[in-house]
């Protein structure tokens, strides 16, 4: 599946494998004033191709290396256009990375490629655009910031005001300081990298703070207590459904748990609570 839309001065691409004629988990890449913003998965390429030779690109931006963002990237690179990307993002694009089978299914596998290291301002001919570090999904995230027009390009910073699974790489702790840090800016549409254009997005992403506090601070408590993780898990969470079988765990709600406590050290020591979200 591959969409082509337009969002006030902001071209949306849709992307996702399909079966049986319907998609299977989307992705999203944007093109503004030149700019293009992720890539999407390699399984489209052939069509991201056709759109890249008829649109007016001159550079780009990753917001992280994983496969449904970079896996378009070597036919930048191809038109002499090296990418910014985070500096961490430089190696597993440049040198490939472990990929489960599912992701090899939904996303493919991206060919190996070059990026540079991002700029804290990347200018366009019209916008201007802040580059904020908001690891968390991963360690080399980033988003770009348009607060003049209320742009927040995001990549998986956002995804959802309620997360369902957690990845075994995912950092909740960081995920929480760069939600913190990002709401401390003005954007009002949010460009997803999962969901496409999000309204309201500076309320979605309040909700979302509310919520990582929330489930922290459950965590916590029911671990004072001298609950073990698998139990926690089960507590706040329900048990593993079917996408954590099909990614062979690599999605576990246990993850949001293990997170947590991995930085703390004894728990019980931790019984402070958490500051109030900031208001908007």
């Amino acid at each position: 599946m591959f969409i082509i839309s337009q969002n006030q001065e902001v071209t949306e691409i849709k992307m996702s494998r399909t079966f049986l004629g319907k998609p299977l988990y989307f992705c999203h890449a944007f093109l503004i004033d030149g700019l293009l913003v992720d890539t999407g998965l390699i399984h489209e390429e052939k069509r991201f191709d056709r759109f890249l030779k008829t649109s007016n690109i001159n550079q780009a931006v990753i917001t992280h290396h994983h496969e449904d963002h970079t896996g378009n990237l070597h036919l930048l690179n191809r038109m002499g256009i090296i990418p910014y990307a985070h500096y961490k993002a430089i190696k597993p694009v440049k040198e490939g990375f472990y990929l489960y089978p599912y992701q090899k299914y939904l996303w493919g596998v991206p060919y190996k490629a070059a990026v540079k290291p991002v700029v804290e301002i990347i200018e366009t001919d019209k916008f201007k655009f802040k580059a904020i570090e908001t690891p968390g999904h991963s360690d080399d995230h980033i988003v770009l910031l348009n607060e003049n027009n209320g742009w927040l390009f995001g990549g998986d910073f956002y995804l959802s005001s309620r997360l369902q699974y957690l990845r075994n790489d995912e950092d909740l702790n960081s995920m929480i300081a760069s939600t913190e840090k990002v709401l401390k800016y003005d954007f009002e549409i949010i460009f997803d990298g999962l969901k496409g254009a999000v309204n309201s997005g500076k309320t979605r992403v309040l909700q979302k703070l509310n919520w990582l506090y929330d489930v922290k601070g459950e965590v916590l408590r029911l671990a004072e207590q001298g609950i073990d993780a698998d139990q926690i898990a089960k507590i706040v969470f329900q048990k593993d459904g079917i996408f954590a079988i099909f990614t062979q765990k690599h999605f576990s709600k246990k993850y949001f748990v293990t997170s947590i406590l991995k930085s703390v050290n004894p728990v019980r020591k931790l019984g402070r609570r958490f500051k109030t979200p900031p208001k908007l």
